[in-house]
């Protein structure tokens, strides 16, 4: 396997670069080539500009595709840039198959009954990546439904989207800031819709690595009403977006997501831990999720520390080192990037030491799945390796002790 990464600032330099794929020695010695485009305010006349162009000079490709927000990828801060990554994962022997639905599709017990009988007959079936756009209420259901057939199967993606999006209404239903609704690719580009990618072959390995680095702050919270999976209406029997002006002081005002960013809820299912971050309240204090919240389960106020958090991202980069990655997908949600700020990129840094061609791929939530375990995430990282054939027999030296985080702040100073 080799993973490959370019990127341009236009629609010019699109030809260019389509050209140096097409001679790369991944596309010409490669079985299976699939690229993965994120495209940060990128309208939609001119993503499925790009997708035409695609299919024209490299017809044998898989396409898969996210729209996210500046800032979103890699660490390129630039408001309302134009910019086009491509990552290309090129596979030896393995194979790729791509799906694509509509948002409408998803409630249909008889379509996800279907498709997840097509991937089932997938022979050595190791991973599928979800990405979708505009389908908050329909696509826990969805992932569910699919990872029960078979629990051994890793799921991973990412919600396109940011917390640009957040507005006074629920996030999936605001524009970005350049006026763009968030949307995924395939073969057709979707403003409501799943784009999934399996990936299957008797030599490839898919493993998955999740880092929360949260610490629980209060006593358990108690969600006493919901209004559907994503939508809390009261929590302890309060309205529960009072939830926080009674344990933090925070009202809630034009200023709500950014006053609670450093406190996200945590819910523990079957042993794992999900932050839960609000990107909305609505004038009956009622608060917004993309991932779901059920009645009856309880919440609990979390804190870290930004040098907490690189340090449990550190740790779990050194277990995807021991795995031998010759691929290397990353999907941290916004929410993330809006606690860790300026050590957002620094993040990147140990997983870019063992592949400098992976792209971070951050929207409003990201998936992990497997085993029983996860669904949809807010505030963590999840690192997915890739790799054909077995255990590497020299691996890349272990990460050196991480430095001081210059300008970090106690918790206690950052209450006061």
């Amino acid at each position: 396997m080799l993973e490959k990464t370019y990127r341009i600032a236009s629609m010019d330099a699109l030809d260019g670069m389509l050209g140096k794929i097409q001679q790369s020695a991944g596309y010409q010695g490669m079985k299976t080539k699939l690229l993965q485009l994120f495209a940060i305010h990128i309208p939609l006349p001119e993503i499925q500009r790009v997708r035409q162009r695609i299919s024209q000079v490299l017809p044998d490709v898989k396409v898969a595709g996210i729209s996210l927000a500046a800032g979103a990828a890699d660490g390129n801060d630039a408001p309302h840039s134009w910019e086009l990554i491509v990552n290309c994962c090129f596979f030896e022997k393995a194979a790729v198959q791509v799906w694509e639905a509509e948002a409408d599709d998803l409630p249909n017990a008889q379509f996800v009954t279907g498709l997840g009988d097509k991937l089932a007959g997938l022979s050595d079936l190791r991973g599928i990546e979800v990405l979708y756009a505009g389908v908050t209420t329909g696509i826990v259901d969805f992932l569910h439904a699919l990872a029960a057939r078979d629990e051994r199967v890793l799921f991973f993606g990412a919600g396109a989207g940011s917390l640009d999006h957040v507005g006074s209404g629920f996030s999936r239903d605001m524009p970005d800031p350049a006026g763009q609704s968030p949307y995924v690719l395939a073969d057709e580009v979707r403003t409501a819709g799943v784009v999934l990618v399996a990936f299957s072959g008797e030599g490839l390995q898919l493993t998955a690595e999740v880092s929360l680095g949260l610490q629980p702050l209060s006593r358990p919270l108690l969600v006493t009403e919901t209004m559907g999976a994503h939508c809390v209406v009261t929590i302890e029997d309060m309205p529960a977006a009072d939830i926080y002006r009674k344990y933090l002081r925070v009202s809630v005002n034009a200023d709500f997501v950014a006053n609670i960013r450093e406190f996200p809820f945590l819910v523990e299912r079957n042993g794992f831990l999900l932050g839960r971050m609000p990107p909305a309240c609505d004038s009956q204090q009622r608060l917004y999720f993309e991932g779901d919240v059920l009645e009856g389960e309880s919440l609990r106020f979390s804190y870290a520390e930004p040098q907490t958090i690189l340090k449990d991202s550190r740790v779990t980069s050194e277990k995807l080192r021991a795995f031998g990655p010759e691929g290397i997908l990353l999907f941290g949600g916004a929410q993330r990037m809006n606690f860790l700020q300026a050590a957002a990129v620094e993040e990147m840094l140990p997983y870019r030491r063992l592949q400098p061609e992976l792209v971070h791929c951050r929207g409003i939530s990201e998936i992990y799945q497997q085993q029983a375990k996860g669904g949809i995430l807010n505030c963590s990282l999840v690192a997915v390796g890739l790799r054909e054939g077995d255990l590497p027999a020299e691996l890349p030296a272990a990460e050196p002790a991480e430095p001081p985080l210059p300008g970090s702040l106690p918790l206690a100073d950052r209450m006061a």
